[in-house]
């Protein structure tokens, strides 16, 4: 569009001349011009006027029509002025291919609207950009996460369960010091593989009772003082004229649970022994050794003993009395005289 006048410089300022001198309290309106040739702004907001120092507001203190402006309040006679025309507000139309550089950009002049989406890659991030405000929830998974990322500083207090370990994960190194009491320990965990040598002492032992050189660990798992050993012992002879019958010794003092007896036949030295107990009232072992014509006779006989010289031989049935020891004597042929040695012990 071609101007009558001077033509406003697109993009640049002019300062208008002065046109206070026509300034008498009566006159609003007054022609505008730049070095003396008319100019013609295109709207108020064109124009930046002072009267006196104050700004004016376009528009409200002031209007524009071709080259002149109208004051609202006619301008009073000594007020000062100054004004600026700006040039034409330029349409540049649709830039080239390329031609928009970073240097014709403002700072921040591009948001989430101007990307075309996919169009961010790695290459145009920079270092440390993206933080946990840009994750989506649950949108990191083991893919993109690399080998040893997470340590113990990722992990939330408490966030280890036993569903998130692995079996055979956790070894000796990984027990705290004195962490496994017997809260930890199920029932038949620990056996001798577990214990140190010499690890078990009294102290340790569930025994009842009190430890101490005089006790000593019973079988019913008790500490026990140790019983004294009582015994008597004896010599007889048993004839063969006195035969069958019982033969009593009641003088012990005391009550026996054993008794161990050697008898042997006083001519040929037959012998035979016995062990006898409290618990069988009996012999738990026996053994007879006549002559040499009669070896090894009655051996392992349960509950007695025997001294024998061919046909003529004494039986005996011993069992322990209250207060003592019974030999029950049983005579066979012309019976023998028998000495017997014995023990009793309590």
């Amino acid at each position: 569009m071609g101007y009558i006048g001077k033509s406003p410089e697109q993009g640049r300022y002019g300062k208008l001349d002065q046109i206070s001198t026509g300034f008498n309290g009566s006159t609003a309106t007054f022609n505008l011009t730049v070095d003396s040739e008319a100019v013609y702004p295109v709207n108020p907001q064109a124009l930046i006027i002072s009267l006196n120092g104050v700004i004016q507001q376009p528009g409200t203190d002031f209007t524009v029509s071709a080259a002149t402006i109208t004051f609202t309040t006619n301008p009073a006679s000594g007020l000062a002025f100054f004004g600026v025309i700006l040039g034409d507000a330029l349409d540049i139309g649709t830039p080239s291919d390329g031609s928009v550089t970073v240097a014709k950009m403002a700072a921040n002049s591009v948001d989430s609207d101007q990307y075309v989406d996919g169009s961010i890659d790695l290459a145009h991030m920079s270092a440390n950009s993206v933080d946990s405000d840009q994750y989506v929830d649950g949108s990191i998974d083991l893919a993109h996460m690399s080998v040893n990322s997470i340590d113990s500083d990722q992990y939330v207090d408490g966030s280890i369960d036993g569903v998130h370990i692995a079996n055979d994960a956790i070894d000796s190194q990984h027990y705290a010091a004195a962490s496994i009491d017997n809260e930890h320990l199920a029932d038949n965990a620990v056996d001798s593989a577990e214990l140190a040598a010499g690890s078990v002492d009294i102290a340790h032992l569930s025994a009842s009772g009190t430890a101490s050189s005089s006790t000593f660990l019973a079988g019913n798992n008790a500490w026990a003082a140790a019983g004294s050993v009582t015994s008597k012992t004896y010599e007889t002879t048993r004839t063969a004229s006195s035969g069958t019958g019982n033969q009593d010794f009641t003088n012990a003092g005391f009550t026996p649970k054993a008794a161990f007896i050697i008898a042997f036949e006083t001519a040929t030295q037959a012998i035979s022994f016995a062990l006898l107990d409290s618990g069988t009232n009996g012999s738990v072992a026996t053994y007879s050794q006549t002559q040499s014509s009669y070896p090894n006779i009655w051996q392992d006989h349960l509950y007695g003993f025997q001294v024998r010289d061919g046909s003529d031989f004494m039986d005996c049935t011993p069992s322990l009395l209250s207060n003592g020891i019974r030999f029950a004597w049983t005579k066979y042929g012309s019976g023998l005289e028998v000495m017997i040695n014995f023990m009793l012990i309590g």
